[in-house]
């Protein structure tokens, strides 16, 4: 590969480094608010209140928005400290 050819892999910087070594436990911890968030959803007292059930939906939804953020962004990291 030519230089110059961008080709090569940047380092991580150093406030990338320490967000990339505190990763796993972030994704661990919103993998944990998800399996709460998806239980208040099934739980059947809430299935006949109608305003429970959309906020238990939309709480969940934010809850796999935040997990697959911070999948795409470990993923990121891990791709630039190469």
């Amino acid at each position: 590969v030519a230089p110059g050819s961008g080709s090569g892999k940047k380092k991580l910087s150093y406030l990338e480094a320490r967000e990339f070594a505190s990763m796993e436990e972030r994704i661990s911890e919103a993998e944990r608010v998800l399996e709460v968030k998806t239980a208040v959803l099934h739980d059947p007292a809430i299935m006949s209140d109608g305003p429970a059930l959309q906020k238990a939906a939309a709480e969940l939804e934010a809850a796999q928005v935040e997990v697959d953020r911070l999948y795409a962004r470990w993923a990121e990291l891990e791709e630039k400290q190469g």
